[in-house]
């Protein structure tokens, strides 16, 4: 099983789930915004119920510029307030994607007020100075079944 862990596309169905919650919102034709959440500048998702975000000076914009050289976009951050309603119109006039952005500075992930799971084990696999493949053959070694491995996890 594939697990997805930002944007999701198919034809015109798009998927979107929190990297702090888990939370996974998908419809037809439907915006990230569309959904209640929003990417961080650092590209996190967060949905509305985990953003700590309760001013505008929290987001900034987002426009990517395409690159004729290259397939993939450029995204550049600006504050906000740096673009005008009549640059924000001009940016769509001529094609350009943009979106609020929540700022690193607010974002839960970011700030390490939330941790990743993938991120919590390689700080767990640096300080026992162990490769997660020297880990996962002392597990085997201990263990017959999962159900060993839940029950050692979960005593006290």
């Amino acid at each position: 099983m594939k697990v997805r862990l930002c944007f999701v596309a198919n034809s015109s169905s798009s998927s979107f789930m929190c990297n702090v919650c888990g939370d996974i919102e998908s419809g037809m034709d439907i915006s990230i915004e569309d959904c209640s959440m929003k990417y961080c500048e650092n590209g996190h998702v967060i949905c509305g119920q985990e953003m700590d975000i309760e001013e505008e000076s929290s987001l900034c914009l987002s426009v990517e510029f395409y690159d004729e050289n290259r397939l993939e976009g450029q995204r550049f951050y600006k504050e906000i307030k740096d673009y005008s309603d009549e640059e924000q119109e001009r940016l769509s006039d001529e094609g350009k994607y943009y979106e609020r952005v929540i700022k690193a500075s607010a974002c839960l992930i970011c700030n390490l007020k939330y941790i990743q799971d993938k991120m919590l084990l390689k700080y767990i696999l640096k300080e026992l100075h162990k490769e997660q493949a020297e880990v996962v053959i002392e597990i085997q070694g201990k263990f017959k079944t999962l159900k060993e491995l839940e029950a050692y996890c979960n005593e006290n």
